[in-house]
């Protein structure tokens, strides 16, 4: 059920959430569009099946929602595996690790959910030589995807369909950002991302936007605040 692999990988994640439309969409075939086009070019030949994960997802959409998520997730998450592994935190580092092979299983990353199974078995069983000797190089293993799926979304985020935003919009929407966290009003928030899915976030401003967004969803008023620099609201 894509419905529930994705409430999975968001409870698990802590990154933005990209909004589905689906509305009854068929089980895609062999010879998707997207697929065809090359849009899943950039991942050819590495530890991410792309025909796997959509598999797994249901939809080309769902996947693409599903990968981002992974995406944008890797430094937050290496910072609290390697936090939980330099504190010896057995019990959240083997759940952290267990959410990892997880999403990993379900992008098609089918190998490097296997060496997160290995260690979250490790953590189970308390073996820390095991987890010592193969927290490193997993770690680095981890942080790869990053250039990898960069160059997948780079191409995806600048379509060329789409005008990019320029500074006095840019400028004018974190404007407006402030003002409806303020307010606490999510109506509006969601309104203002909304009408930006029609525009191309420019390189400087994505990080930060994408952040917006995540905070936006998940109602926290205060950290976006915080985030463009302001206080109050909560």
């Amino acid at each position: 059920d894509p419905d529930a692999l994705e409430q999975m990988m968001h409870s698990f994640l802590p990154a933005e959430k990209i909004l589905l439309r689906r509305e009854d969409e068929e089980e895609p075939s062999g010879d998707d569009d997207d697929t065809d086009h090359g849009i899943f070019a950039p991942l050819a030949g590495s530890e991410i099946n792309a025909e796997l994960g959509i598999k797994n997802s249901g939809t080309v959409e769902s996947y693409l929602s599903l990968l981002r998520i992974f995406f944008e997730s890797i430094d937050e998450n290496i910072e609290l595996i390697n936090g939980f592994y330099t504190d010896k935190d057995l019990q959240n580092y083997t759940i952290k690790v267990h959410a990892l092979k997880s999403s990993a299983r379900i992008i098609g990353a089918e190998e490097f959910g296997e060496e997160a199974q290995k260690l979250e078995n490790a953590g189970k069983t308390g073996d820390i030589e095991y987890i010592r000797s193969r927290n490193d190089a997993f770690m680095e293993r981890y942080g790869s995807f990053k250039a990898l799926l960069s160059g997948l979304f780079t191409g995806i985020d600048q379509d060329p369909e789409k005008p990019e935003a320029d500074d006095d919009l840019m400028s004018a929407v974190m404007e407006e950002i402030g003002s409806a966290a303020e307010d606490m009003d999510c109506e509006r928030l969601d309104s203002i991302f909304s009408e930006m899915e029609g525009y191309s976030i420019p390189d400087e401003s994505r990080q930060l936007y994408g952040k917006l967004k995540e905070a936006s969803e998940r109602y926290e008023y205060r950290t976006i605040l915080k985030l463009l620099g302001g206080t109050g609201a909560g």
